[in-house]
């Protein structure tokens, strides 16, 4: 299931590493992560070619696949 989610990449703005993974792990539940393969700290979402299917990438939570239209993660 994690992996059909979150395909090959996912997008997610937060405080710091940890946080990053925390986010991703609420939205997988009890599953294990999956292996960070890459991370990019600094990101053009116009150059990934995923705007149209991105949340906002300014707001706290998972942005790609779009998680965060309702507002910024608490």
């Amino acid at each position: 299931m994690t992996y059909r989610l979150l395909g090959r990449r996912i997008g997610v703005k937060a405080n710091n590493q940890a946080d990053c993974l925390a986010l991703i792990q609420r939205l997988i539940g009890d599953e294990p992560l999956p292996p960070v393969l890459r991370l990019d700290t600094e990101v053009d979402v116009d150059a990934l070619g995923v705007a149209e299917e991105a949340g906002v990438p300014v707001w706290r939570g998972i942005w790609f696949p779009r998680h965060n239209i309702g507002g910024p993660t608490r």
